[in-house]
């Protein structure tokens, strides 16, 4: 995710290593109310929808009040089958 140019005094070259991601990766998933952070929670690696509906299930939905609104982005995990029903059914 570096950027392949950088900032140099004009007429010189950027020199410099370019950071290599070393590890495993950890993903975190949370929510915010205008009071709170309601839920969080973190994953190793990307998340996928299988990830995202064990965080809807386990950390959100039970903390959702009525009236509160989830609003995802575009995220491939966020559009899989089930998570528009799971937080419907919530009480």
């Amino acid at each position: 995710m570096t950027l392949p140019y950088g900032r140099a005094a004009e007429g010189k070259r950027v020199i410099g290593p370019r950071p290599v991601s070393q590890g495993q990766r950890i993903s975190a998933i949370g929510a915010l109310s205008t009071e709170e952070t309601a839920a969080c929670m973190t994953s190793e690696g990307t998340p996928d929808g299988e990830v995202f509906l064990s965080y809807l299930s386990d950390f959100l939905c039970p903390v959702l009040k009525e009236g509160q609104v989830v609003i995802t982005d575009n995220a491939g995990d966020h559009k899989v089958e089930g998570v528009k029903e799971l937080i419907e059914r919530t009480d």
